[in-house]
């Protein structure tokens, strides 16, 4: 089984039930945490607890498991009604099959939150990464009308993963959610880290050019070139998402929160097979960008290491 890693919260046993309790909404500082409420399924136990540590939780690969997320604000503007958001799973948990699992959000009085902002074509973008940034998955979980998403997710290996929840209350701003979730199995190897800047998917090439070179701290703009693979600019281009791209970027190590999660939006006015982003990193460290693009009917995603001093 994978060796899982701790992270900041706290693991609880009740009734053979896994729960782990958050810290906190980002909006508030660190010596006025929120106490984080979970409402549980009938039979569960809820648990109100205050703490400064997180970490994943370990699993059998079976049952029901809970795990609170932290809540936190609008990128670049922190919310002052913060969410707190809920992942539990269904049956078994293990690589390479489907797990059914549910995302609950509520507002910082507990009560679920029903009305959600349609942002770039969806309700709730789930960002699935392996830990270790090995693996990187982005899809669209099913609003159930009662504060609760839902989704058959299938993980290609075992690992400690962070789900990135964005999502957007109705009169509220874009609030990401960290989420911990861990699949039982044989340790994965770690990805290689590698500097260079152009990518080859397929019939695709993807040249990464960051401008002015990144600083922590610093605005930036990551420019990608899509090109044939006989270095002709592609003209098949489309909208993915309602954009001209998307691009996550989300940083090596600890922690696993909100804080290591960039979303950044495409710029206009850039020439056909080029699309643009502007970012900021908020701290030095080791980074792994994702760029997905639409050639036609196909989406492209191109990863990038980035080290940001």
């Amino acid at each position: 089984m994978a060796r899982l890693r701790r992270k900041q919260s706290v693991l609880l046993t009740i009734a053979g039930t896994l729960l782990v309790l958050p810290t906190v909404a980002i909006a508030l500082t660190t010596a006025h945490r929120d106490r984080a409420a979970t409402a549980m399924a009938p039979g569960d136990h809820q648990h109100h607890h205050q703490h400064h540590q997180h970490h994943h939780p370990t699993s059998n690969g079976h049952g029901d498991h809970g795990s609170p997320g932290e809540d936190h604000g609008n990128h670049g503007n922190h919310s002052t009604s913060p969410t707190q958001a809920t992942l539990r799973t269904r049956g078994t948990v293990a690589p390479g099959q489907p797990i059914a699992i549910e995302i609950a959000i509520a507002g910082a009085d507990g009560q679920p939150i029903t009305a959600f902002e349609t942002f770039q074509e969806k309700q709730l973008h789930l960002i699935v990464v392996r830990d270790d940034l090995g693996e990187f998955i982005h899809v669209h979980p099913t609003d159930r009308g009662d504060g609760v998403f839902t989704l058959d997710l299938t993980v290609p290996t075992a690992g400690n993963y962070t789900l990135f929840a964005d999502y957007k209350p109705t009169g509220q701003g874009e609030q990401v959610s960290a989420l911990a979730l861990a699949v039982p199995g044989a340790d994965s190897a770690a990805p290689r880290v590698q500097d260079d800047r152009t990518r080859q998917i397929n019939n695709t090439q993807v040249d990464l050019a960051i401008a002015p070179a990144p600083q922590a701290g610093q605005s930036t703009t990551l420019t990608f070139e899509i090109k044939d693979t006989n270095g002709q600019p592609a003209t098949d281009l489309r909208p993915y998402l309602g954009e001209r791209g998307h691009l996550v970027i989300v940083r090596q190590g600890e922690p696993r929160d909100r804080s290591a999660y960039l979303h950044a939006h495409a710029l206009g006015n850039t020439p056909p097979h080029q699309v643009s982003f502007h970012t900021q990193f908020p701290r030095a460290g080791t980074y792994r960008a994702w760029g997905q693009f639409q050639r036609g009917d196909r989406l492209i995603t191109a990863d990038f290491w980035i080290n940001v001093p």
